[in-house]
């Protein structure tokens, strides 16, 4: 059974791999979250959760932030390709120039 610190370790994981930055844990007023994805989801950044976690999400929500619910037995494993799509499909909310290399290709990829 997947936990909190198996998703830290695989966020940490693809954030040094991909070359983005994740910060674990962080708060959000009163509430802590297991990982903080700035620049991707929304500007304020991502906070990824485990299906069915039942912490209050409306005050990050409120402040910006985008919460994605993802499934605990496939985002604690080590797989690139997963990490991208994740990313991709969240989106990057910084500056064009300064999103990540592989990103831009994935993107250019999907746009043709």
């Amino acid at each position: 059974m997947a936990t909190e610190r198996d998703m830290i370790a695989a966020w940490q994981w693809a954030a040094a791999d991909l070359g983005v930055q994740v910060s674990s844990p962080f708060a959000v007023g009163d509430e802590e979250y297991p990982v903080y994805v700035p620049l991707f989801g929304r500007p304020a950044g991502a906070l990824p959760i485990w299906i069915g976690d039942e912490r209050p999400r409306l005050g990050a929500e409120a402040k910006g932030f985008f919460i994605s619910l993802l499934n605990p037995e496939v985002y604690c494993k080590l797989d690139r390709t997963l990490f991208v799509e994740t990313l991709v499909d969240w989106g990057w909310f910084g500056a064009p120039g300064e999103a990540p290399e592989w990103y831009k290709e994935e993107v250019a990829k999907l746009t043709g």
